[in-house]
Order: structure tokens, then C-alpha cells, then sequence
């Protein structure tokens, strides 16, 4: 029975498969008298996936930077922002439409802590998760968990103050697509949880 053509088909493996195919070609076409110039034509279309994939994992690499980097920013300011814009609200003179005119009057809340229900989805991108989520302004911050792989239970990941979280744990088993699955609920400014769990958000990994 006649073997069928191999190729990787995880991206790193696909690399070091042309970095292989690259560095033993030359003795292949020699040892089957070939002319030299045999596989020139598909060296130079490796070479130039190869540069691509290059700029593409440098890519990832900045992209993950600075997402977190924006991330941290963000979080610093709101700290900071939050209650300069509840101080502006208690100052004398201050008017709906000075606070429309700088964009800190929300409208009217509907906020119940009992039903809250939070709302997330899971995007796989840049090597990692990234959990989008809704977060009202009478919330502090939401609750992940997580079960992924074989896991049977969902357990504790995080608690964020901020929509996106990222998730850039590796897979359980690297060497296979691996299925994720969250729950996020609210928590108050005590730091206890509120309202209703959200819906299971599911993605795979690859």
C-alpha cells in the first residue's frame, strides 16, 4: 500500500518541516540525479512562507504585549478617573449638561444585583483566549471560571475588572486542540458574587 504525502498540520511543525525539507534536499537530489537546480524554484517559496511566519509569530508576540500593556493602562486610569468624575458629580454648580458636554452621565439604571446576568463570548486569536464580557457600571468586577481538556469541574481563573480577559495558559496536551468552557457571574463592591451565572461560553483551542 503506498504511503500518502506527509505535511504538519500545526503551524510550528509546518516550519521545522520546511526547515528539514530545506536543509536535506540538496544530498536528496543528488543521491536521485537530479540537475542542481531541481528545487530551486520551491526553495524560494519556502524561504518566503518561512519569512512570513516569522513576521507572523513577531506579530503575536507584540500584539500580546501590547494588549496587556493597554490592559494595565486602562485599569490604572479608570482608578484614577472614576472618582475624579464622582467628585465632579458633588461639586457645586455641576449641571446634567456639564456632565453630558464631558460624557459622565450614564443613563438611568435598571441594575437589579438578584437577576444580573453577565454575557460573554470567547475569540481565539494571537496564540490565546480573549473572554469579552458585559459589565454594567454598578459592578466591580466579574468571576471566571474555567474547565478545559478532560476536566470535569469548573474551577477559579480570574476576577476582572475590565472586558477583555485573556487567557494564554498553554493546553493541557500541547500535541492536541483542547476545548474550553467559561462561566462568568458578577461581584459587588464587597468582592461577593451577585446575580446569575452566565451561559457556558465554549471554544477549541488548537
Amino acid at each position: 500500500m503506498a504511503k500518502q504525502d506527509y505535511f504538519p498540520t500545526k503551524i510550528d511543525a509546518q516550519d521545522t518541516w520546511f526547515a528539514t525539507w530545506l536543509a536535506n534536499i540538496a544530498a536528496a537530489i543528488v543521491s536521485l540525479i537530479l540537475p542542481p537546480t531541481y528545487a530551486d524554484a520551491v526553495k524560494t517559496k519556502i524561504n518566503d512562507t518561512r519569512a512570513k511566519f516569522t513576521d507572523m509569530k513577531n506579530a503575536r508576540a507584540q500584539y500580546l504585549s501590547k494588549s496587556s500593556a493597554y490592559k494595565l493602562s486602562l485599569k490604572d486610569t479608570m482608578l484614577a478617573l472614576r472618582p475624579m468624575n464622582q467628585n465632579i458629580k458633588t461639586t457645586p454648580g455641576y449641571t446634567d449638561t456639564i456632565g453630558n458636554t464631558i460624557g459622565i452621565e450614564g443613563p438611568d439604571s435598571s441594575f437589579d444585583p438578584t437577576t444580573a446576568k453577565p454575557a460573554g463570548e470567547a475569540i481565539y486569536e494571537g496564540g490565546q483566549v480573549t473572554i469579552e464580557f458585559t459589565k454594567p457600571f454598578e459592578v466591580k468586577q466579574v468571576h471566571i471560571k474555567s474547565k478545559r481538556g478532560a476536566e470535569t469541574v469548573f474551577t477559579d481563573l480570574a476576577n476582572d475588572t475590565n472586558s477583555p480577559y485573556n487567557d494564554n495558559r498553554e493546553n493541557l496536551d500541547p500535541s492536541k486542540p483542547e476545548k474550553r468552557e467559561y462561566t462568568l457571574q458578577y461581584m459587588n463592591k464587597d468582592n461577593q458574587l451577585i446575580g446569575q451565572l452566565s451561559d457556558t461560553v465554549s471554544i477549541v483551542v488548537a
